[in-house]
């Protein structure tokens, strides 16, 4: 009897194993299916086949939809950098660039500097003699388009690149409370200086992925204006898209890729109620 028992119980924990094996090869390959289907809806037809026979859907079949931003699992490197402009509006021109230890580069404003602006900054510029002065003194200066294709340039020799700024805080007193330095503030050289120690001091450790920003955030986030106007979508998620750097226009295409828009906004951790998922499409296939 005790016998007929310990096999039975046996059998039962082999069905059981075997339950949990199929279990966990299904759950593997809804996964994996679910992971090649986003990325399918990300890249789009990538490859040479099927992209050579859709010549006139090429930018919908190979534009590729940037994945969520993370930090870089392989190597990479913080560029603490800042600017001084011309004024405090969208519309004003960076008159100075530093970034790193060795990025410091003046540029040509095509706009006035603000007489504000210049009282804080301490720089004029003379566009009859085409000279740039920094408390007076005449300073190297060139282009904007020039300034900011060097920036390229320079950032393109650093590995993984990722940008670093204090946002909308009050510089001063951050550095002030946080690491008790003293510098010459509204100067962009100096103020990278002190960013450094105040980012590698007691920012660096504690950066999400949550704080990394695409570099057209801003651009981005505008062409939401319809949507977030109509709302269909709630703001948070329209700044969380544009800081992956999803436009309206990935949406499109996302939906166009086996109707992945669902798919893409789940792996950008974004939930909309059904309602609003309808309504987005709509507006998505009324803007085609």
């Amino acid at each position: 009897m005790a016998l007929k028992i310990a096999a039975k119980r046996k059998l039962q924990k082999a069905k059981q194993i075997s339950l949990q094996a199929k279990r966990k090869r299904l759950l593997k390959k809804i996964l994996k299916s679910k992971k090649e289907a986003t990325k399918e809806i990300h890249e789009g037809v990538t490859y040479y086949q099927a992209a050579e026979l859709h010549l006139d859907e090429e930018l919908t079949q190979t534009t590729e939809i940037p994945n969520r931003l993370t930090l870089p699992e392989n190597a990479f490197t913080y560029v603490v950098f800042d600017t001084e402009t011309t004024g405090r509006g969208r519309n004003s021109d960076i008159l100075h660039i530093a970034a790193g230890d060795d990025f410091n580069v003046y540029a040509q404003p095509r706009c006035e500097i603000s007489e504000q602006a210049s009282a804080v900054n301490m720089l004029r510029y003379d566009r009859g003699r085409n000279t740039m002065f920094h408390r007076g003194i005449p300073v190297l200066s060139k282009p904007i388009q020039e300034a900011l294709l060097d920036f390229i340039e320079y950032l393109k020799k650093v590995p993984q690149p990722i940008l670093c700024d204090v946002g909308n805080y009050k510089q001063e007193n951050l550095v002030s409370k946080l690491t008790n330095c003293t510098y010459q503030a509204h100067d962009a050289k100096e103020d990278v200086r002190v960013l450094t120690t105040l980012f590698t001091e007691k920012i660096e450790k504690e950066v999400l992925d949550e704080d990394l920003f695409h570099i057209s955030f801003h651009d981005v986030k505008k062409r939401y204006d319809e949507i977030l106007q109509q709302k269909f979508m709630s703001l948070a998620a329209v700044t969380k898209l544009a800081r992956n750097g999803v436009s309206p226009l990935h949406l499109r295409l996302a939906h166009n890729r086996n109707s992945g828009l669902k798919l893409l906004l789940t792996d950008l951790h974004i939930r909309l109620t059904n309602k609003n998922l309808t309504s987005v499409i709509s507006f998505l296939e009324k803007e085609e």
